[in-house]
C-alpha cells in the first residue's frame, strides 16, 4: 500500500485489509504500507506463488512486468495495458465487464495536482467470483505448472524491452491513423 502516497492517500483500505488479516478464517496476510527498494520488492516478488493485480484500468501495469520478470505468474484481468505483454501463456487471465461511462468533469489526475476535463472513463470491473475462480486455480495449480507458467513469464518480460514497448506504441499509433475512431 502507499497510504502516504499523496495522490493514493484517499484511497487506501487499511481497515478492511487489518479486518481480513484479523479473521481466523482468511490466510494469513502480511500488510506492508512502504515503499520498498526494488532489490527488497524484487525478492519478495520471487518468493510470492503470484502477482494479483485486479485493476480496473491502468496505463502499463508495470507491477505486472516487474512480478513477470523474477518469475512469478501473474492473476490478471483480461483486459488493458498488460494484455500488450501478458497472456494465457504467462499468467491467469480473469474475465472480466468493460464499462464505459460519460463524465465530461474536471479531475485531479495525478500526485502533482494538475487538472484534466475528462469527457468518458473506460474501464473493467472484475467479478468477485470470477477473481476467486482465478486464484483457486493458481492455488491448486501443481508446482511445476505454476513453475512453467513463471518460467513462461520470465522469458516474455526479457523480450518485453524499452525498444519493444516504444515499437508496440508506434505500432498502435500508426493503426489510429490508420483507422481513427
Amino acid at each position: 500500500d502507499h497510504t502516504q502516497d499523496v495522490f493514493y492517500r484517499e484511497q487506501s483500505f487499511v481497515e478492511q485489509v487489518q479486518a481480513a488479516a484479523a479473521d481466523p478464517a482468511c490466510a494469513p496476510i502480511v500488510y506492508i504500507d512502504a515503499y520498498m527498494p526494488a532489490t527488497d520488492l524484487a525478492a519478495l516478488l520471487r518468493r510470492a506463488d503470484a502477482l494479483v493485480l485486479p485493476y480496473r484500468g491502468e496505463g502499463f501495469a508495470c507491477p505486472v512486468l516487474e512480478a513477470m520478470a523474477c518469475g512469478t505468474p501473474v492473476v490478471v484481468p483480461n483486459f488493458g495495458a498488460c494484455l500488450d505483454y501478458c497472456d494465457a501463456t504467462t499468467g491467469v487471465l480473469v474475465p472480466t465487464r468493460e464499462v464505459r461511462l460519460p463524465l465530461g468533469r474536471s479531475l485531479r489526475t495525478n500526485s502533482l495536482g494538475f487538472e484534466e476535463v475528462v469527457e468518458r472513463v473506460h474501464f473493467c470491473e472484475t467479478p468477485a467470483d470470477q477473481l476467486a475462480a482465478a486464484l483457486r486455480a493458481i492455488v491448486h495449480m501443481p508446482a511445476p505448472a505454476r513453475a512453467a507458467l513463471g518460467q513462461a513469464a520470465a522469458a516474455r518480460a526479457r523480450e518485453w524491452t524499452w525498444t519493444a514497448s516504444a515499437d508496440a506504441i508506434a505500432r498502435g499509433v500508426h493503426e489510429l491513423c490508420r483507422h481513427p475512431r
